[in-house]
């Protein structure tokens, strides 16, 4: 019997005719493979040419790259300056960007168009910074310039809208959110920012994160940045190498949430936002509560968990054997505002939980002699009757006892003051846990616990030393605070420079230098307001590392804020 084949079905012709249609279509292609495209984004060229004069009436701008670019999926990464009365409509096709406005060009105009750097490829890589180009219909291009780096926390703010208002715009009366910048660019991945081709005259800088893309500073939701001067192109002082930091303006006032008693006993006190504890920390009794059925009692708080931070949000306080009842809480924490106030339904409680070491100080990291303050912080109270010559130790090496002295600072501190320490050693206390009890009699382990640290051998010390230059018109008489910042352990060391002259003893390493012009001097740097407007205290940052050596000294150190 022949067996002849079976001729393809229809349905066998239409799969192959697909398999071959996709091996076709996939020879079209870039093979896979190869070098991943890492390059950002360069421009070509633009129309009207950068730089060019005597511009002929138009509406239209085109821009070239040396690839596809394309729109950010929200916010505007195109900005013509000087501003539209109508948004201009943007084109994205492959390379080029095309812009069209509502309204033919000005004559004798300096026009500037500013390319975020959010701009990327298909392959997400960004505008390395941002890009601007200007024509003129005139006979010339301004050419004023304002520049410098915006910084969040010590590092580069990427993406930060940085706007120039003009100063007859805007006043202390007038929301920020209304306010449409006369000048906007962004920053870069390292924070720079460059506004070219300005006409001379005076601007507001103010840098901000425009969380909702409309172009406008919303002080209540989004962070911002003041820099150190007025900003006059044209003027005396440079503005083309300043250093803003990104602070947020606070609109919110505190306010008690809640109002507890703990497991443990302690009056626990939650806000709705940070308050500063430089008035409430070493003093704790500026926290009362008042027996509401007598308004003559009163209970003041002897101790504060929280007293070492520099603001918190919740406050954990001792106020002793606080009977049931309800009560009234006053909290002053600043003398220029008003008492929070609350009420409180003290309950007591079966005190089970055992106390805790919540911090101990020095770390392990070695420190100078003088810095070493030792130092502990418990969970809640203890009974300092059960605490005796052997529950804290104190050894030098392995063998040689120290005498301690203790010395309870609050209900929540305790002070260890040595007898003497030496430098170049290590050292160990020994914590004996079982004789660390509470008010309640919970004990706070039942073994031995021991904290390590060591100080600095002053032979393998080095020091820098040099000078600080103020070219700041009204701030040359103010104090300067420089910080040096070790490279390799994040350590930070800090100086306060005498008469322009600063001498400082460091371990062997490499250090970055910052510093900044203590105005007020109150030894924090103030990041400038909104309302009422006031300029940031001057920061700098030294452009190299500092090398310091063992038993050598690095002279000759020149600081300068300009």
């Amino acid at each position: 019997m022949n067996h002849c084949p079976r001729r393809p079905t229809n349905l066998s012709l239409l799969i192959v005719f697909s398999l071959l249609l996709v091996i076709g279509c996939a020879e079209i292609g870039r093979p896979p493979g190869g070098e991943v495209d890492r390059q950002a984004p360069e421009l070509v060229s633009s129309y009207p040419e950068n730089g060019a004069l005597q511009v002929s009436s138009g509406s239209e701008i085109e821009i070239l790259f040396t690839e596809r670019v394309v729109e950010p999926s929200r916010g505007q990464p195109v900005f013509i300056s000087p501003r539209q009365a109508k948004a201009p409509r943007v084109k994205w096709s492959a390379e080029r960007i095309r812009i069209t406005l509502d309204e033919p060009f000005d004559s004798n105009q300096t026009y500037i168009v500013s390319v975020s750097s959010e701009v990327q490829d298909l392959r997400g890589n960004r505008l390395d910074s941002a890009i601007s180009i200007a024509f003129s219909t005139g006979g010339a291009i301004d050419s004023g310039r304002v520049a410098g780096q915006v910084l969040r926390e010590g590092k580069p703010a990427a993406g930060m809208l940085m706007a120039l208002y003009d100063p007859q715009s805007v006043d202390d009366t007038l929301p920020y959110d209304s306010i449409y910048p006369a000048y906007l660019t962004s920053s870069s991945k390292s924070g720079e920012f460059a506004f070219q081709y300005l006409p001379v005259g005076e601007y507001r800088l103010v840098g901000f994160e425009d969380k909702n893309r409309d172009e406008r500073l919303n002080p209540g939701r989004e962070s911002f940045a003041l820099p150190d001067r007025d900003i006059v192109v044209g003027g005396e002082l440079p503005v083309d190498s300043l250093v803003l930091s990104m602070t947020q303006y606070d609109s919110l006032s505190p306010a008690v949430l809640t109002a507890l008693g703990t497991k443990n006993n302690l009056v626990r006190i939650r806000l709705n936002k940070s308050i500063p504890l430089d008035l409430l920390g070493p003093h704790p009794s500026n926290l009362l509560l008042r027996p509401t059925k007598d308004s003559l009692t009163v209970y003041p708080a002897q101790g504060l968990l929280e007293a070492d931070e520099e603001e918190a949000a919740v406050l954990t306080a001792f106020v002793g054997q606080l009977p049931e009842g309800e009560y009234t809480i006053e909290l002053t924490y600043a003398v220029d505002q008003p008492p929070l106030s609350d009420s409180l339904s003290f309950v007591l409680q079966a005190d089970d939980e055992a106390p805790s070491i919540t911090e101990f100080e020095p770390d392990e990291k070695p420190e100078f002699l003088q810095q070493i303050q030792m130092q502990m912080r418990f969970s809640e109270p203890l009974d300092t009757s059960r605490i005796n010559d052997q529950s804290f130790v104190l050894w030098q090496g392995e063998s040689t006892p120290i005498d301690l002295e203790l010395n309870w600072r609050d209900a929540f501190r305790l002070d260890l003051t040595p007898a003497e320490l030496e430098p170049g050693h290590k050292y160990r206390l020994d914590v004996t846990e079982f004789e660390l009890v509470d008010l309640a009699g919970n004990v706070l382990g039942d073994s031995l616990r021991s904290y390590s640290f060591a100080t600095l051998d002053d032979d393998s010390l080095g020091s820098v030393s040099g000078e600080t230059v103020i070219s700041v018109p009204g701030r040359i008489d103010s104090p300067v605070v420089l910080t040096f910042s070790s490279v390799s352990d994040k350590r930070t060391f800090e100086v306060t420079a005498s008469n322009r002259i600063f001498d400082l003893t460091l371990p062997p390493g490499k250090y970055l230098l910052s510093g900044y012009i203590d105005q007020d001097a109150n030894d924090e740097r103030y990041d400038g307001s909104l309302f009422p407007f006031k300029l940031a205290e001057t920061q700098a940052f030294h452009p190299d590392t500092i090398a310091v050596r063992a038993r050598f000294e690095t002279a000759g150190v020149v600081f300068e804020f300009k």
